[in-house]
């Protein structure tokens, strides 16, 4: 009998070349993982990636593959979110900032915030140790107000994940917890699987060194790390 592996890679091969798009036996495994070895449903959500990814216009650009640097310079600037050049346990360890997250500034887009996300999930991607398809995701929480809630953010941003990234997302940290965040939580918490709520962890910047070492993380969030984000270069390349 042949393996879940090998039943969906026979389905999804022809229609895969079909539309240019390579897909590694990793990427199969994910999705299998995802939707716990139903190749039904594992081919379903590859076909809905793969109306995603060429539908067009998708995020105010042409489709996913004409997101680049030039297409998210002011999300670059904010500073809101980057990548550490060092990794943990073979992942690729990015950055956010919820109290520079504004949907209500004059010059926010919410098509721009989800090209960014894209943009990042993709350079974080390409800097994975070899063997390691997962990325490790820490949001500071510290100083956020009400002005920084932004509850359609996360639900896209959990979409990307589970349902275009599945099996992506291999530890998610959110530091230093408001009050006002807890209210909050509890509408999130019903968004992710149970197997992805086991991922993620609200916890004290003090229980950081618990989860990633020190010389991986900024001096911002306690770390060692002498790493200070500029967006200059990022910027230079667009």
């Amino acid at each position: 009998m042949p393996t879940a592996l090998a039943t969906l890679k026979g389905r999804m091969s022809v229609i895969l070349e079909a539309q240019s798009v390579h897909f590694t036996d990793a990427d199969f495994e994910r999705f299998l993982t995802a939707y716990e070895q139903n190749i039904d449903k594992s081919q379903k959500a590859i076909m809905e990636y793969l109306t995603w990814l060429q539908q067009s216009p998708n995020y105010g650009v042409t489709n996913i593959a004409a997101i680049t640097q030039a297409t998210v310079e002011n999300e670059i600037r904010s500073g809101k979110g980057y990548l550490m050049p060092s990794l943990h346990g073979g992942m690729p360890i990015i950055i956010c900032t919820a109290r520079l997250h504004n949907p209500k500034a004059p010059d926010y887009s919410k098509d721009e915030n989800t090209r960014f996300i894209i943009f990042t999930l993709h350079r974080a991607f390409a800097m994975c140790s070899p063997g390691v398809e997962q990325v490790c995701v820490l949001i500071d929480l510290k100083g956020m107000n009400m002005d920084n809630m932004d509850y359609n953010f996360v639900k896209r941003l959990i979409y990307l994940l589970t349902r275009m990234y599945p099996e992506r997302l291999g530890l998610c940290l959110l530091v230093n917890p408001p009050g006002l965040f807890q209210a909050c939580w509890r509408l999130i918490l019903p968004l992710l699987t149970a197997h992805t709520q086991k991922k993620v962890h609200l916890l004290p910047q003090s229980d950081l060194s618990n989860h990633i070492p020190l010389d991986r993380l900024p001096t911002s969030l306690g770390g060692t790390s002498d790493y200070v984000y500029d967006p200059a270069p990022l910027l230079q390349a667009a």
